[in-house]
């Protein structure tokens, strides 16, 4: 059975603009490259990337399961994530 990988993006969200997660995006495909990583995890690509209030995250990150999660920091979210 293949673990289940979670991946977050704490992004700002500017008026009705909200912007793709561009680093978890590219850390998966690298991931998802590598043969032996797919052997053994499968990446969850319901990225987490809309601020959110942090409870409501970890509620969802807990209800799919996941077995290892990855959260991309700024300076600006380093006490968010």
């Amino acid at each position: 059975m293949k673990r289940n990988v979670q991946l977050c993006c704490f992004q700002w969200q500017y008026d009705n603009s909200v912007f793709l997660p561009l680093p978890i995006a590219t850390l998966a495909a690298y991931c998802e490259a590598d043969p032996e990583f797919n052997e053994h995890y499968e990446i969850d690509h319901d990225f987490w990337f809309v601020r959110e209030d942090p409870e409501t995250i970890a509620r969802g990150i807990l209800a799919c399961g996941a077995t290892v999660v990855g959260f991309s920091t700024y300076i600006w979210n380093e006490q968010l994530s």
